[in-house]
């Protein structure tokens, strides 16, 4: 009979779990590291103070899509 850790790996998924193995998160880390969030670059470019209200939500759907994107090419749901 397997061990319950083993059940709850099965369960997981193997991503999960080659994601729990020490080599394969360091190299994850670091390629997350190397690329960086283009939603967070725009928001960093942003001055909420020199911009119109119609400006700020316009900010807001473009951070929104940058995100989306960001986050469909990182294989997330």
């Amino acid at each position: 009979m397997p061990s319950p850790t083993f059940a709850n790996d099965r369960a997981r998924g193997p991503k999960a779990v080659i994601d729990d193995l020490p080599l394969f998160a360091a190299a994850a880390k670091a390629e997350s590291e190397d690329q960086p969030d283009a939603a967070l670059q725009a928001l960093d470019e942003l001055d909420p103070d020199a911009i119109s209200p119609r400006q700020a939500q316009e900010a807001l759907y473009r951070l929104k899509a940058l995100r989306r994107d960001g986050d469909a090419g990182s294989g997330k749901p």
